[in-house]
């Protein structure tokens, strides 16, 4: 039952009911006691907050949904024969985080917040390579984390 409202609130999210799926999400959050559940909530509600910031993201507003897509990745690591999809998402989105705030300290010349943030990113990548082995999501990291690695290369 309420992975069935998490899925709704995911379809309201791509059609642009932000602050709709906001609240779904929170009460999920609250209730809820599901692993599974809780991972797509922070899921949803990082997605939120990103998508709220558009092409305005600013270190808060990134700050903010990193901590809730860090909440899914660390918090509700999935139980043995638990669904993995929003998981292993969460990890993709809270690098890409990363890699935004990694973005804007370089904006400021601030190469301490640019190098913890790059070594965030590159965490994260590894780690789902490594927990989630042979996946399109470990595939994707792979690919992102060449890229950091690159984009780090003087």
């Amino acid at each position: 039952q309420r992975l069935v409202a998490a899925a709704q609130e995911a379809a309201q999210l791509a059609q642009g009911d932000v602050v709709s799926a906001k609240m779904t999400f929170n009460g999920l959050i609250r209730e809820s006691r599901s692993r599974p559940v809780l991972c797509g909530a922070y899921l949803g509600l990082g997605d939120c907050q990103v998508k709220e910031l558009g092409n305005s993201k600013t270190p808060e507003g990134l700050r903010e949904a990193l901590e809730n897509y860090l909440r899914a990745v660390i918090l509700q690591f999935p139980a043995e024969g638990d669904p993995k999809d929003a998981h292993q998402t969460a990890h993709l989105n809270a690098a890409k985080c990363a890699e935004d705030l990694m973005a804007l300290a370089n904006a400021k010349k601030d190469q301490k917040s640019v190098d913890g943030y790059r070594t965030i990113a590159r965490d994260l990548y590894q780690d789902l390579q490594s927990t989630y082995r042979g996946t399109d999501a470990a595939r994707k990291a792979a690919e992102f984390s060449r890229r950091l690695a690159g984009a780090a290369a003087p």
